[in-house]
């Protein structure tokens, strides 16, 4: 008695078993599908240059995404009832939707992921150029010593003037000083000069210093334009002891193919779903 209660609890586990996993294929393959319906929808419509354009390549490539996930179905049913060449001609059109479905998928994976890609190496490239400026800037700055401002030195340029006033005419200002005792006569009003000179790169820097720092402090802290592909092609070197050498692009081709390939497989999803529920029926009966 308790062998058969045994045997008979078995079947009706794995019975709730198959249920549920074929309850979670086919609600898998119905989200797969609806997002492969909105992507390709409306990726065939931006290339509408009208209104009515749109609509119609929305029409057609969601008629396409349909044949995608209904044909394998369809396939299927029809083979089981013997209708050979119907299921393989099924199957054949299938290909082709899938082909096109698969295109339209690349497209729009594509274009976003590589815009957002491009959009953040953009922004790294900013942020790395202004980094690199601030440190320039800084290590200039900081090696001017002078600290009196500019309106100072010129004031004592003003004072020193008249110390030089015998040569001033000859020198044009102490502009042009070709004898000793020119120099010496001068030898203040061109010391101030140079450190005026001096102080108004200093100003000049302290200004470009706040705007390029100003131009910075907004920009995210973006080291990379596609961080996900570079610390996956890091990763897959350090496990195979560099052995497996991938790029960066190498990387995002895998993605996009990833991104593109299982949605498109909807249909086939919803296969098994349906197969594992006609087999328990089967086991049941």
């Amino acid at each position: 008695m308790a062998a058969g209660t045994m045997a008979a609890v078995t079947p009706n586990r794995r019975g709730a078993g198959r249920i549920i996993l074929a309850l979670v294929l086919g609600l898998s393959a119905i989200g797969l599908a609806v997002v492969g319906l909105a992507v390709n929808t409306r990726f065939a419509a931006s290339f509408g240059q009208t209104a009515e354009a749109a609509v119609l390549l929305a029409a057609i490539g969601l008629a396409i995404d349909l044949l995608a996930i209904v044909l394998p179905s369809a396939a299927a049913q029809l083979w089981r009832d013997r209708h050979i060449l119907s299921a393989s001609s099924a199957w054949a059109i299938w290909l082709i939707a899938l082909g096109m479905a698969l295109l339209a998928a690349i497209g729009f994976a594509a274009t976003n992921i590589g815009d957002g890609v491009a959009g953040r190496g953009k922004l790294a490239a900013e942020a790395s150029a202004l980094a690199a400026d601030v440190t320039w800037l800084r290590s200039e700055r900081s090696a001017i010593a002078e600290g009196r401002s500019v309106a100072t030195i010129e004031a004592e340029i003003q004072r020193a003037q008249p110390a030089a006033a015998a040569v001033w005419k000859q020198t044009a200002g102490c502009s042009n000083v070709t004898l000793a005792t020119s120099g010496a006569a001068c030898a203040e009003v061109l010391k101030l000069r140079q450190a005026l000179g001096v102080a108004q790169r200093r100003d000049a820097l302290d200004t470009e210093l706040r705007a390029t720092e100003a131009r910075l402090a907004p920009l995210p802290a973006i080291v990379t334009g596609d961080p996900q592909a570079t610390m996956a092609a890091d990763i897959l070197a350090w496990i195979s002891a560099g052995r497996l050498s991938l790029t960066p692009h190498d990387i995002h081709r895998l993605r996009i193919t990833g991104l593109t390939v299982i949605p498109a497989l909807a249909g086939i999803i919803f296969l098994f779903a349906t197969t594992l529920l006609r087999a328990g029926r089967r086991r049941t009966g």
